[in-house]
């Protein structure tokens, strides 16, 4: 590998997958899997995707906490496929990093990079010409 490629601790990204900068709704819940088990989604979106996790926006005060194990449901819009080699994604993934972003308005907006655990399940699309 070449120095500051991915994966190399020297370039500051030490992903293991490649994202790509994709912008779709992600719903993220808190708590166990199924209503009764006090699921509470909240609405993001994503900045940038990929097999091995996500980044995310979201609005308002942030809910969540570093480590925290969440439920993640992205579906990938018909007519973004293309950028995106899965139609569905489905599973966990930990918070790993959280950051405040500037906005220009009143509400405050946090970014989570989100690693998807074994458990996530990728649906495939087939585009055709």
């Amino acid at each position: 590998m070449l120095p500051g490629g991915r994966g190399d601790p020297r370039s500051g990204d030490h992903r293991r997958w490649r994202r790509v900068r994709l912008s779709v709704p992600v719903q993220l819940g808190k708590g166990a899997e199924g209503k009764e088990g006090g699921l509470c989604p909240h609405a993001a979106e994503t900045r940038d995707l990929g097999p091995g996790g996500a980044y995310v926006t979201i609005n308002g005060a942030n809910p969540f906490a570093l480590g925290e194990l969440l439920r993640v449901w992205i579906s990938i819009p018909w007519e973004l496929r293309h950028s995106f080699p899965f139609a569905r994604v489905a599973g966990s993934g930990r918070v790993v990093r959280m950051e405040e972003l500037p906005m220009s308005d009143q509400e405050n907006q946090t970014g989570l990079a989100l690693e998807f655990c074994e458990d996530v399940t990728v649906l495939g699309t087939i585009i055709t010409p």
